[in-house]
């Protein structure tokens, strides 16, 4: 039904320049008074409403001109009285030019809205406009004459909010008023609207644009090219429009190039004749179109086109350094690498990786060609310095096993990755006879390679299940085939101070990665417990119960009295990530505090990650946060956590733009409700593992490795600290232990006649005429060996190894 509106004005033409269908035509509306100017009475099954718990799938298209702007919020299609009552809407109310706009409001009434910053009144054209709502897909587009031009994020499963109002063209209502008063009118012209119940894809939506007749534009990339003598040049017209589209592209003087009829004009062996300006002409049904691009072929000495990069450089000795640079320069160009001022040998490529070396070194490149006159031309000098790094001599083990990350899958690699390593005589081969120090002391990891060797901590040694738990510091994980080499049976040997000095927790500064802040193994039978990047170890709080964790011993959480007190974590910065093995109690029916710096209360001060809304058990994870005044509280859906049995909890905190991603088991949960407050207090109190800061909502049930990492951890490293502890043999693939270990030697005497005669089954014989020795080998003595003895005494030993 038409109120107010015009019929029969000339409809959509192509850019105003063909018209694509002569007998189309268009409503005009704002010409009345301009208030409920509109097409309404649209059958009520238009109508995309949905629960919570459920996704709204549609879209919205139209072709406009509008010819003036009027207030804030000018209708094109829309669902829904204003001010809180909308289900969507299409229309130029996006700040007070009025550029286009399309949002929608989920069941709970938030609003996810796609801008744009296009103003489209009175530029007399035709505009194609469609909004598209893919709740599955947690998008919310807005396309303008087939580009997207829009976007907004939309809570997956928050359904769409119900309207019983009619849909409106032209006209929507900006509150809700009684009687229906439409009063945010579009003043122009609107064609061929059309309603989806689907998401349109963004491909859809550009043939729609492009199937009603629109003329080609294109660009050529790229627009300036300056290359040398004998080089190869491309030029690519990038273009839009109506297909099918022609090409024709022209010399430097204006003429037709033959075969030069595809998107892409290649160019080879160029001469300086050839510089000048080059084009394309485009064409289809509705119109044509030219570029043109400039090329530039020049004769001359090298030049630097990309320098050395850094000029600094910080690695371990022995790891892989990589320089590069881009030279500009008459073909063909001539690479040499210098290391501290001499030239090294085959390194004659524009790309140079090397080893680094220990101590400060420095690096550059020298180029020429036919035209460097003057020498060859230089790069910037680099300079490396090789931090110590100690290496493995395998020779001095007499065990090793080969860990592979056999179970790492992701596309993301991680740096500086604390891995778990489980010894046990689960593993082919493996015995703790082997080993020649106490409690593992003689333990060592290397990195594949360049068997540099890796910082480590022994969490518990030999527990109760005959388990060694070990923290490893693994540089890279990249992929399947990754792996580091393990060692043990020294008994010179003694444990390095990293296993003890937080070195597996924290990278080298110079790698510019984050560390951790707090991490709670939880293995001690009370106060201090032990953090073992040494910056916040728990001396006060109430002492849970020693119980079997997740990995090695846990604690047990009563939910009166025990919680662990960080104290002040100065450091904890806007950007961190929160996690820990929680085993909720079935009995748990309130809040079950995780990590907490706030007082329990809406808005109070700080931060809190939990588990059930107040006095419920409905196993939800929740994170409060507040700045004292204001707060926000998120939630996932109840149910997430399971109860009585061990999960990691995991919160990647963005305090700057105010969002954060709660995950359970390493698989991010979604948020079905609330907002954080950006700028909630994150250094104000003491920081409570298993309780609010005043003395409220304690845990119930077992915690295990309580961690504060600084940064926001990406969902892959989330994914791979869950996985290395859960599906630790999985995730890490144990090679078989290979054993050298000296087999026991025992020299047999005999006695033949007046001769002696010695037996041994292995090694070499050494001999001395004192049994402190020193001793010698004697030589071409084979077993069995009859000694010929020349003084009064003489001794005699195998040696082994």
């Amino acid at each position: 039904t038409y109120t107010n509106v015009s019929l029969g004005v000339p409809g959509y033409t192509s850019q105003n320049r063909v018209q694509s269908d002569p007998t189309e035509t268009a409503a005009e509306f704002g010409d009345f008074p301009p208030n409920n100017d509109y097409a309404g009475n649209v059958p009520t099954y238009l109508n995309f409403g949905v629960a919570n718990g459920g996704n709204a799938e549609f879209s919205v298209e139209a072709w406009i001109t509008q010819f003036l702007f009027l207030n804030n919020g000018d209708g094109i299609v829309a669902l829904g009285f204003g001010n809180g009552g909308e289900q969507f809407v299409l229309d130029t109310g996006n700040g007070a030019n009025g550029a286009l706009r399309f949002f929608v409001r989920n069941a709970a009434g938030t609003v996810s809205a796609a801008s744009s910053t296009n103003v489209l009144a009175n530029d007399g054209l035709w505009h194609h406009v469609v909004g598209v709502c893919d709740e599955a897909g947690g998008h919310v587009s807005l396309y303008l004459d087939g580009k997207l031009a829009g976007s907004a994020t939309i809570t997956p499963n928050s359904g769409l909010l119900a309207s019983s109002m009619p849909l409106t063209i032209g006209a929507r209502e900006s509150g809700n008023f009684s009687p229906v008063t439409n009063d945010f009118q579009f003043i122009g012209d609107i064609d061929d609207v059309a309603i989806y119940n689907t998401a349109l894809s963004a491909a859809t939506v550009q043939s729609h644009y492009f199937a009603s007749g629109v003329p080609p534009t294109v660009q050529i990339q790229p627009a300036n090219v300056t290359t040398n003598q004998g080089a190869d040049a491309s030029f690519t017209a990038l273009t839009a429009g109506s297909t099918p589209l022609s090409y024709q592209w022209s010399d430097n003087f204006g003429s037709p190039i033959n075969d030069a009829t595809n998107s892409t004009l290649v160019l080879t062996n160029l001469q300086t004749s050839q510089s000048g300006n080059y084009s394309v002409q485009v064409a289809n049904s509705y119109g044509t179109a030219t570029a043109q691009a400039a090329l530039n072929v020049v004769l001359g000495a090298p030049t630097i086109v990309t320098d050395i990069s850094p000029t600094n450089l910080f690695v371990y000795t022995g790891d892989p350094a990589t320089f590069s640079i881009t030279v500009s320069g008459s073909q063909p160009l001539f690479y040499q690498w210098y290391q501290n001022s001499v030239a090294v040998p085959n390194a004659t490529n524009s790309t140079f990786t090397f080893a680094a070396l220990a101590g400060t070194n420095t690096y550059y490149c020298a180029v020429s060609n036919s035209f460097s006159a003057n020498g060859p031309t230089t790069s910037s000098v680099a300079t490396v310095y090789g931090q110590a790094a100690t290496f493995i001599n395998p020779a001095d083990y007499n065990s090793n096993m080969k860990i592979t990350f056999a179970g790492y899958t992701r596309n993301e690699t991680l740096h500086d990755f604390p891995i778990l390593v489980r010894l046990s005589t689960n593993i082919p081969g493996f015995s703790y006879q082997g080993f020649q120090q106490p409690n593992g002391g003689d333990l060592r990891f290397a990195e594949a390679g360049t068997g540099r060797e890796l910082p480590y901590e022994i969490d518990q040694w030999q527990d109760s299940s005959g388990v060694s738990s070990v923290w490893v510091q693994v540089p890279q994980i990249s992929g399947t085939n990754d792996f580091i080499q393990a060692y043990w049976g020294n008994s010179s040997s003694t444990a390095p101070s990293y296993t003890t000095n937080g070195a597996v927790w924290t990278p080298a500064s110079f790698e510019g990665l984050p560390g951790y802040e707090i991490v709670y193994h939880l293995k001690e039978q009370g106060f201090p417990y032990l953090d073992s990047t040494l910056n916040y170890p728990s001396l006060t709080g109430g002492a849970p119960t020693l119980e079997s964790g997740i990995v090695g011993d846990g604690q047990l959480f009563n939910g009166s009295s025990a919680f662990l007190d960080a104290g002040t974590v100065t450091n904890i910065g806007d950007v961190f990530t929160l996690s820990s093995w929680v085993n909720v109690s079935p009995t748990a029916n309130t809040i079950q505090t995780v990590w907490a710096n706030q007082k329990g209360g809406f808005g109070s001060a700080g931060f809190s990650l939990f588990i059930n809304f107040f006095q419920t058990g409905n196993g939800a994870i929740l994170m409060d946060t507040g700045n004292g005044t204001q707060g926000g509280e998120i939630s996932t859906a109840a149910g997430t956590v399971p109860f009585g049995s061990w999960h990691q909890l995991s919160a990647a905190v963005n305090r700057t733009n105010g969002t954060i991603s709660l995950f359970l088991d390493g698989t991010l949960t979604p948020v079905v409700s609330g907002t954080v407050t950006p700028n909630f207090t994150n250094a104000l109190a003491d920081v409570n593992y298993g309780r609010f800061t005043n003395a409220n909502f304690y845990f119930t049930g077992g915690l295990d490795e309580g961690r504060i990492h600084q940064g926001v951890d990406s969902t892959n490293w989330i994914w791979a600290s869950f996985m290395t502890v859960a599906s630790n043999s999985t995730f890490a693939a144990y090679g078989t232990v290979s054993n050298t270990v000296p087999p026991d030697v025992e020299i047999t005497v005999q006695k033949s006649g007046n001769q002696i005669i010695l037996t041994w089954p292995a090694g070499t014989l050494q001999s001395a005429t004192s049994v402190a020795g020193p001793y010698t080998d004697v030589n071409g003595a084979t077993s069995p060996y009859a000694p010929v003895i020349s003084g009064a005494q003489q001794f005699y030993r195998v040696r082994v190894r």
